[in-house]
């Protein structure tokens, strides 16, 4: 099969490419995963946290695009290995992701956002047991109209529900606020609203926000991701064109990274007050990252202290059209240490204003080292930016060359030593003795090593033919098989008109103005801060 001499290509070019391909009985394709090594360079920094989603058909043989995204220090979406897989069941799950994580040193997500599959759900679980994953939030309100349109006080629950989800700041107020809705509303028996709630350490904000999502909340990344190959592949596509329109998203993708950083570097962000907090971040955060802490520091104007008792303090945050909401801080001055009933940082990593409000208070002028991220720094030397790339780049970077020259060279260096023990100890003891001659501004933060995998199949002999896969059969149900009239067969075929939901505009205008982010919108602080 042309996928696999083209995978043999890009392995020759580039070791550090990696590849699996999952084959049936007759040696059809099932499955395939791969990751260049950029990819697999780039999983030690922005790997903390994941969204994946298998929603996108991309070729002529149906099968899902599952590609695995993260985030970096721009806020750009970054790919770190994708697959193309024949079913959405337990089966194949398990497969793709114990592929995954061996190209990625069995080291698993911190987090992941995936949408609500059971079978996704399952596997999780058994592949990466201390991964925290969460449902998509969107999915999930979007079916909110669907649901809970029926019912004849439905403008009322929609507005409750949206409140309920949105606007509690701890599971204790959800799960009171949650019960007066149900039992308002008498909702008790609703099956959706129930599965939920038993759900609701998944996808509900306040149950999750005490980790870091790099602000995610839901899968938009992936689905992005799958919006770039609209007007590139088709029905038609075949595997091998397929791979090549995925290179060049990583190659866009990277060249947005690079522009990126050179603007970091050559363009200064004006600050907006006379706080010296203001100009330490823009000096070490990267630009996307440093507004949106000027966001949050622009908003002060809109925050009051109300009261102060010992190491608590309550802020009043004006929402507009009159509405306020407070939100407690704590402050400890001995350790310099605060922290907010929102738990922005914790969730996107950025102060939010009721804590810098609290610190300004106090006379902090300098954020401490603790809430300065190295993951949003653009000061921070991330060694992938050097690897070189196996989707061609037409020209390398000094970095590049000298970085790629002496990796060839430290292989042969270890391909001679790793046979004898006297050689072994004495080019690691001349490895250790010149990382710390080495100047530590040169070099790269330090991450957890990644060793560089062979290649990974689960037969364990590939021949040099494989059969094409058999096309897969979407979710949903199956096609008809009862025989037809011989009159039946002649009559012209009916359009099947899509059934129509009745759902008043009165309704739908309402829930528009709950979701939306405007700054006058109800508890906009929040919604803006989950989505």
């Amino acid at each position: 099969m042309a996928i696999l001499k083209y995978f043999e290509t890009k392995q020759a070019e580039c070791d550090g490419f990696f590849f699996s391909i999952d084959l049936d009985e007759q040696d059809r394709l099932k499955n395939v995963f791969w990751a260049d090594r950029r990819s697999r360079a780039a999983y030690k920094y922005f790997g903390d946290v994941v969204t994946f989603d298998t929603t996108y058909l991309t070729n002529k043989y149906d099968m899902p695009f599952a590609p695995f995204v993260g985030i970096n220090h721009h806020g750009q979406s970054i790919l770190l290995g994708c697959g193309l897989i024949s079913h959405e069941d337990t089966e194949t799950f398990t497969w793709l992701f114990e592929a995954w994580l061996s190209c990625m040193s069995d080291s698993p997500p911190i987090g992941i956002i995936t949408d609500q599959d059971k079978a996704m759900q399952k596997v999780i679980e058994h592949v990466f047991p201390t991964t925290r994953h969460r449902w998509c939030l969107w999915h999930i309100m979007k079916k909110v109209p669907e649901k809970l349109g029926a019912f004849q006080e439905r403008e009322g629950i929609i507005s409750s529900l949206l409140s309920v989800v949105y606007d509690s700041l701890s599971p204790a107020a959800f799960e009171e606020d949650w019960n007066d809705m149900i039992t308002t509303y008498d909702l008790w028996d609703n099956a959706w609203l129930n599965g939920l709630y038993d759900e609701r350490y998944r996808w509900v904000p306040c149950y999750l926000k005490d980790s870091f999502w790099a602000g995610m909340s839901t899968t938009q990344r992936s689905e992005s991701m799958n919006a770039f190959f609209d007007g590139f592949v088709n029905s038609k596509t075949n595997l091998k064109q397929f791979v090549k329109q995925y290179e060049n998203a990583l190659r866009r993708k990277a060249e947005l990274e690079w522009q990126a950083d050179a603007k970091c570097f050559s363009k200064n962000t004006p600050c907006v007050s006379r706080y010296e907090m203001e100009k330490q971040v823009e000096k070490m955060y990267t630009i996307a990252k440093f507004k949106e802490f000027q966001q949050e520091l622009t908003a002060l104007m809109h925050c009051d202290t109300m009261d102060s008792v010992g190491l608590v303090t309550e802020i009043s945050e004006s929402l507009g059209q009159g509405k306020k909401k407070n939100f407690e801080v704590v402050f400890d001055e001995t350790k310099c240490e605060v922290s907010c009933i929102c738990s922005k940082f914790q969730f996107r990593g950025i102060l939010c204003r009721h804590a810098l409000s609290v610190l300004i208070r106090h006379g902090i002028e300098i954020l401490p080292e603790m809430y300065i991220l190295s993951r949003w720094r653009k000061d921070v030397k991330r060694c992938y930016s050097k690897v070189k790339v196996s989707y061609g780049m037409q020209n390398l970077s000094i970095q590049q060359e000298r970085y790629d020259k002496m990796c060839t060279a430290f292989t042969e260096v270890a391909n001679i030593a790793a046979d004898d023990e006297s050689s072994y100890k004495f080019v690691l003891d001349w490895i250790n003795k010149t990382m710390k001659d080495l100047p530590n501004q040169i070099r790269c933060a330090s991450v957890e090593t990644t060793a560089i995998g062979e290649v990974s199949c689960s037969s364990n002999t590939i021949e040099d033919v494989i059969n094409d896969p058999v096309a897969a059969r979407r979710k949903g149900r199956p096609p008809c098989l009862r025989k037809q009239a011989s009159l039946q067969k002649n009559l012209p075929k009916r359009t099947r008109q899509p059934k129509k939901i009745r759902i008043c505009k009165k309704m739908l205008q309402h829930l528009l103005k709950w979701l939306m982010k405007s700054p006058h919108s109800r508890a906009s602080y929040n919604r803006a801060t989950w989505q």
